[in-house]
């Protein structure tokens, strides 16, 4: 084996003034480790701007979904949801964050299953609907209920169905992985988007060119 680390008989090994660079080894105290620019501080996280914080999530644009489930009283009940994301395709696992302190989580936790369906663009009025704190959400609004039970919000762009594969504190929010046991896609239609604290739609579909293609 090449060994890379032999001393040159007859040489000393000159220090690299740079060999802290790059690394961050602060102190319990928050001290600066040796070798470290004097510039660089260690932030807390409790230190972030929570209006700033809000300002940079709105440049990333999401779907709006509507998270559903039956409620433990009888009758079903929902919320609005943007933070959601897919997991894994094999198995079949996606991701939603629900606000722990709303009434549908307690269901959705206690029932262990729950349907997403992702609104279209001219669902915005659902959107702010199921946004609300208010116990008559689906009285107005189309649905069906899924193989699972959970409510399926009619004339939306695609839904998952999912029996619930595990679920983490995250701060104030709940973050609950579904397994998925049923999805549809329908076909056409525009997505509703959610940019900059506004209600959008995406924008007529272009093809990417491959780096280096004229």
């Amino acid at each position: 084996m090449l060994r890379t680390d032999r001393r040159v008989r007859g040489r000393r090994r000159p220090r690299h003034p740079g060999r802290h660079v790059g690394r961050f080894d602060a102190g319990a105290d928050g001290g600066e480790s040796p070798g470290h620019h004097p510039d660089v501080r260690a932030r807390r996280v409790s230190d972030v701007d929570a209006l700033e914080f809000r300002r940079a999530l709105s440049r990333f644009a999401t779907g709006v979904t509507v998270v559903g489930t039956e409620h433990l009283g009888g009758g079903v009940c929902g919320l609005t949801a943007n933070a959601f994301s897919s997991v894994s395709l094999d198995p079949p696992l996606v991701l939603v964050c629900v606000d722990r302190s709303a009434n549908t989580y307690g269901c959705l936790v206690a029932n262990g299953f729950f349907a997403v369906s992702f609104l279209a663009a001219d669902q915005h009025h659902v959107s702010g609907r199921f946004a609300q704190r208010r116990d008559d959400k689906f009285d107005l609004v189309r649905f069906r209920l899924g193989v699972t039970g959970a409510p399926i919000v009619e004339a939306a762009v695609g839904h998952v169905e999912c029996t619930v594969e595990a679920e983490h504190p995250g701060g104030d929010h709940g973050i609950v992985v579904g397994r998925v046991v049923a999805a549809e896609a329908t076909d056409g239609g525009e997505p509703l988007v959610f940019y900059g604290g506004a209600y959008t739609t995406t924008a007529e579909p272009f093809a990417l060119r491959r780096a280096g293609e004229a």
